[in-house]
């Protein structure tokens, strides 16, 4: 058996993964060394707040240009260069 302190008030609903969710836990005050049980477990509550989270803002960041390639025809024909450049 555990022994527990009384729940802390509710926090706000913040977003973690997909859903909005709120926690409130409380103080393992005495654990059972003969129990088994894990009262940490039993000291954590979660509700879920009914809202879907936005989804995460990606903020990416650009390598720089690599070199041009060379020409993709010979002399005298319309051909093509390509360059590239990765998203750290």
């Amino acid at each position: 058996p555990c022994t527990f302190d009384a729940w802390q008030e509710w926090g706000q609903c913040s977003c973690e993964g997909k859903s909005q969710s709120s926690s409130r836990h409380r103080t393992v005050l005495w654990q059972s060394p003969f129990a088994g049980d894990d009262c940490s477990l039993m000291a954590v509550e979660v509700k879920y707040c009914g809202s879907s989270c936005p989804p995460s803002a990606v903020h990416c960041t650009w390598a720089s240009w690599q070199g041009w390639s060379e020409c993709d025809q010979s002399c005298g024909s319309v051909g093509s260069m390509t360059r590239a450049r990765s998203v750290d």
